[in-house]
């Protein structure tokens, strides 16, 4: 027990006391955004499916943007996501997912040309990161790309402030470095190695 036998010592405590209410604070705020973002969810899929709620749930927790697209998808897709790797290694990926995302709006809005060294290094990371989630496997690739064209063309609703031109643009950069790297390695994202001719 700390003696409060001064102001300081009682200012100390009420400081502290503060910093745990502003923490707790921010968690609970936390919570009330990832109730009203479920709650849009739940009215925007018009049905009733408690496994897409639990991985709604679990990607507003780790921070993923794109939480909003699991409505969309059917069940077998949403396993394939669902048990393809654990929550801790999801977060390390969303996290990377996001930044890599918004380095290719600001690449895309500056010029970057996608074939030089700059575009090149994304794509190197890009590809990578993709490999760590898709674990190489060509069909969630495929359902990757399908989904980010739904997205690119506005197919469907995601929250205000996603803007699909934005995210278009970004997909734009991302999909010309990745066809110049993976063509330079000779690599086929849906299949083997391609030969060397």
């Amino acid at each position: 027990m700390i003696p409060l036998d001064s102001p300081d010592a009682v200012a100390e405590v009420l400081a502290r006391q503060e910093e745990i209410l502003q923490r707790q604070l921010s968690l609970l705020q936390t919570t009330i955004a990832d109730l009203a973002a479920l709650r849009q969810e739940v009215m925007a899929m018009q049905t009733v499916d408690f496994e897409k709620y639990a991985a709604i749930i679990t990607n507003l927790q780790i921070k993923n943007k794109d939480y909003w697209l699991i409505k969309y998808m059917d069940d077998a897709t949403l396993d394939q996501f669902k048990y393809h790797m654990d929550v801790e290694e999801a977060k390390l990926i969303t996290a990377d997912y996001n930044a890599l995302m918004a380095r290719a709006t600001a690449l895309s809005r500056s010029g970057t040309d996608p074939t030089g060294d700059a575009g090149q290094a994304f794509a190197a990371e890009f590809w990578d990161m993709t490999q760590r989630f898709t674990r190489g496997d060509p069909q969630m690739l495929r359902k990757l790309i399908e989904m980010g064209g739904m997205m690119e063309s506005g197919q469907v609703a995601g929250p205000a402030d996603f803007d699909p031109a934005v995210f278009a643009g970004a997909s734009a950069f991302i999909g010309m470095a990745l066809d110049h790297y993976l063509g330079k390695l000779g690599i086929d994202p849906f299949g083997e190695k391609k030969e060397e001719v």
